[in-house]
C-alpha cells in the first residue's frame, strides 16, 4: 500500500489516532506542530512550524512557515496526501504537487476559505485575491481523489458551481472511551477551577477567535451574578481573549472567570466539568464550518447552549435532537431564562445531557467515524 503523508498543522491526539486506524495497515506520517506520538509501528511524526494564533501577523508567519514545510514533505515524500484546510492554502499545495509531481490526494475541509475571511471582514468577495483563492480552490477540490467536509451546509456551500461527485460528509466525532460523563466530587479539577460541588457550570472551551462572538452569554452572566448557583467559566487562548477580558473587568463580572487552557492529558476532566457546554458561530459563518468542540462536549455528556442560527447544522444538531438551545449569539434573555430553568428544573437538564452522550456514542462515536474514513483511504491507498 501507498504511505499516507498528513499536512494538517495543528491537531488532537484523537484525530491522529483516527487517521492511522483508517489508513492501517500502510504508513502515516503526520506533518505538524505537535509532535504527539504514534501509535502503530512504521507510522512517524515530522516536525513543524506550531501554529500561533497570539496575534493576525504571527498567525500568518506561522502559516507561511508551514506551507515551507509541507512543500519538502511533499517533493520528498511518494505518499498519498491528505491535506487538511489548517492553514487553508494546503489544498492548493496538493493540487500544486500534483501538477508538478503527480502525487495524489485528499482533501479534509474542516473550514470554507475565503468565505471566512469575507465574514469578518478582511477580504471582499470581488477582490483579486479572493477571486484567485476561490479559482484554486475549485481547480483542488475537482482535482481530488476525494474531498470530505464536516456538515451538510458546508457541503452545500462546495457544490455551488463545481462539479464535486466524490465530496462525503464525515463529522469529526469524539472517543467516547476516553471524553465520558465524570462525577464532579471525582473530577480533579473541580478544585483548580474554584468549582463548587452544587454549581451549575456554564463553559467554553477552545480557541477565542475574534469573531466567537459572546455578548449574549455576558448579558446572561450579568443578569445571574446574585445566583451563586450557576458559574460560568471561560477555558480558552485566541485573538478574541483579551477584548473578552476586558468586558469581564468593565461590567465587575465577578461568576466569570478565565483560565489558561489545559494540558491534554486534563481534556476529559474539563470536559466532564460542563453541565452545559458553549458552542459558538459568528453570525454569517453557519455554512462554513462546524465546532469540533461539539462532540467532545456530547461525549462527556453535557448540554448544549448553541449560539448560531437555527438552521445551521449545529442548529439543527441541537434542535431536532433535543441536546440544549439554540439561539443567536446576542440573545441574552433567552440564555439568561434557560439556564435559570435548568437550574430550577435539574430532571430537564438530565434529558439533554443524556441524550447528548446517547448520541455521541450511537453516531459520532471514533469507531463510527474511523469507519467511514477506512472507506475512503482504503481504496486510495491501494490504488
Amino acid at each position: 500500500m501507498k504511505p499516507l503523508l498528513v499536512l494538517n498543522q495543528s491537531q488532537s491526539p484523537a484525530f491522529q489516532q483516527l487517521i492511522e486506524a483508517a489508513a492501517a495497515p500502510a504508513p502515516v506520517c503526520f506533518l505538524n506542530g505537535q509532535g504527539y506520538p504514534t501509535t502503530r509501528p512504521g507510522s512517524s511524526t515530522q516536525a513543524a512550524p506550531t501554529y500561533d494564533r497570539r496575534s493576525i501577523p504571527r498567525r500568518a508567519g506561522s502559516w507561511l512557515a508551514y506551507l515551507g514545510s509541507a512543500l519538502r514533505a511533499g517533493h520528498a515524500e511518494d505518499a498519498f496526501l491528505l491535506a487538511v484546510t489548517n492553514p487553508p492554502f494546503l489544498p492548493h499545495l496538493a493540487w500544486g504537487l500534483a501538477r508538478s509531481r503527480g502525487r495524489r490526494y485528499g482533501l479534509l475541509i474542516w473550514d470554507i476559505y475565503p468565505e471566512h475571511l469575507h465574514q469578518i471582514g478582511w477580504l471582499t468577495p470581488r477582490s483579486p485575491i479572493s477571486r484567485a483563492f476561490t479559482h484554486l480552490n475549485t481547480r483542488a477540490l475537482e482535482g481530488a481523489d476525494f474531498v470530505v467536509t464536516i456538515g451538510d451546509r458546508m457541503a452545500e456551500t462546495l457544490r455551488r458551481g463545481r462539479s464535486l461527485p466524490n465530496l462525503h460528509v464525515i463529522p469529526n466525532g469524539a472517543d467516547t472511551e476516553v471524553l465520558r460523563p465524570l462525577p464532579r466530587a471525582e473530577n480533579p479539577l473541580r478544585a483548580r477551577l474554584g468549582i463548587q460541588e452544587d454549581q451549575l457550570v456554564v463553559m467554553y472551551s477552545g480557541n477565542l477567535g475574534a469573531t466567537h462572538g459572546l455578548g449574549g452569554l455576558l448579558d446572561a452572566a450579568e443578569a445571574l451574578r446574585d445566583d451563586p448557583r450557576i458559574c460560568f467559566r471561560v477555558i480558552a487562548e485566541g485573538l478574541g481573549r483579551a477584548a473578552l477580558e476586558r468586558a469581564v473587568r468593565d461590567r465587575h463580572l465577578t461568576n466569570i472567570q478565565l483560565h489558561d487552557p489545559v494540558s491534554w492529558s486534563d481534556f476529559p476532566a474539563l470536559q466532564a466539568l460542563a453541565d452545559v457546554a458553549v458552542v459558538t458561530q459568528a453570525p454569517g459563518t453557519e455554512h462554513l464550518s462546524v465546532p469540533s468542540k461539539t462532540y467532545s462536549a456530547m461525549a462527556a455528556g453535557a448540554a448544549l447552549l448553541a449560539l448560531t442560527a437555527p438552521g445551521s447544522d449545529l442548529g439543527r444538531l441541537v434542535m431536532d435532537h433535543r441536546l440544549g438551545l439554540a439561539c443567536a449569539f446576542d440573545a441574552g434573555s433567552e440564555i439568561t431564562q434557560a439556564l435559570r430553568r435548568w437550574r430550577e428544573e435539574p430532571n430537564e437538564l438530565a434529558g439533554y445531557q443524556q441524550r447528548a452522550r446517547a448520541l455521541a456514542k450511537a453516531e459520532y462515536s471514533t469507531t463510527r467515524i474511523t469507519a467511514r474514513w477506512r472507506e475512503l483511504l482504503q481504496p486510495a491507498l491501494s490504488r
